[in-house]
C-alpha cells in the first residue's frame, strides 16, 4: 500500500483529495495545523492519520516527512485568499514560497524521492490579456499581487529541486475550483452562503457582489483532486 503524504489536508482541496487517494488504496497521512477545525475530514477522520506541522518551519517538516517517508507527496498548505496576502504579504511568502522550500528539503535530509505533485497558482501568470488566450504552459509569469507574487516564487524553487536535485516534482497552475465545503471568503461559495440566508428568510433577497466583469474558469474540486491524483500516476516531473 502506497503512502500518500497531503500538507494542508484539512483544507478544502485537501479533504477531497484524501477521500479520493483512499479510495484508490492508498494509506494516507496529513499536516495540520494544532487548533484548526477538522470539521471538512468528518466523514473520513478515522482514516486518515494527522500530524501537527507548521509548514514555514523547516524543522516540523522534516518531522513529518521523517515521520511517515512517504511515496507521495500532494503539497497543498498555503495561504491562498488573495486577500490575506496583501494584509499580510511576508507572511504569504513564508508559508507559500519557504513552505515549499522546506519540503523539498525535508525529503533530500530524509534520502528519500517521493512523486511530488506541487499545486501551485493560475495567478502566476497575472492579468491576462485576449491575445494571450488560450493559455499555454510557456505564458511567462507577471504576478501582480503577493500571493501570485509567493506562488511563482514557489513554482521556480520546485523547478530548481527538480533540475539541481532530481526531485521527481509536478508543479500544477490550477484555476478556480469550487464545490461544497468552500470556504465562504471565495465568489461562489460567497453567493450560495448569500442566496441561502435568503431562502431562509434572514436576508434582504438581493446579493453583494464585487465586480462582475471578470472571466474565470471554474471546475469541480471533485474533478480538479483527481486530475492531482492522475498526475501523480502519470505526470511528467519538471
Amino acid at each position: 500500500m502506497k503512502k500518500a503524504l497531503i500538507t494542508g489536508i484539512n483544507g478544502f482541496a485537501g479533504s477531497y483529495l484524501a477521500e479520493y487517494l483512499i479510495s484508490a488504496g492508498k494509506e494516507v497521512f496529513g499536516t495540520v495545523l494544532e487548533g484548526e477545525s477538522l470539521e471538512n475530514l468528518s466523514a473520513i477522520r478515522e482514516r486518515v492519520k494527522l500530524i501537527p506541522c507548521r509548514i514555514q518551519e523547516k524543522e516540523e517538516v522534516q518531522d513529518a516527512v521523517s515521520q511517515v517517508v512517504p511515496d507521495e507527496v500532494y503539497h497543498l498548505a498555503a495561504i491562498a485568499f488573495v486577500m490575506d496576502s496583501w494584509q499580510d504579504p511576508r507572511m504569504a511568502f513564508e508559508v507559500n514560497a519557504m513552505g515549499t522550500m522546506n519540503l523539498y528539503e525535508a525529503c533530500i535530509r530524509a534520502h528519500i524521492s517521493p512523486w511530488i505533485v506541487s499545486v501551485l497558482s493560475a495567478d502566476v501568470y497575472g492579468v491576462l490579456q485576449e491575445e494571450d488566450m488560450p493559455i499555454r504552459e510557456e505564458q511567462p509569469l507577471r504576478p501582480v499581487h503577493p500571493y501570485g507574487l509567493s506562488k511563482a516564487t514557489a513554482d521556480l524553487i520546485g523547478y530548481h529541486y527538480f533540475y539541481a536535485y532530481n526531485l521527481p516534482i509536478i508543479r500544477v497552475r490550477p484555476f478556480n475550483h469550487i464545490g461544497p465545503r468552500q470556504n465562504p471568503k471565495f465568489v461562489c461559495s460567497d453567493f450560495a452562503y448569500q442566496i441561502a440566508g435568503i431562502e431562509l428568510g434572514l436576508h434582504e433577497p438581493f446579493i453583494e457582489t464585487g465586480n462582475l466583469d471578470a472571466r474565470r474558469d471554474f471546475t469541480d474540486v471533485r474533478d480538479t483532486v483527481r486530475a492531482y491524483g492522475m498526475l501523480a500516476a502519470a505526470g511528467k516531473p519538471g
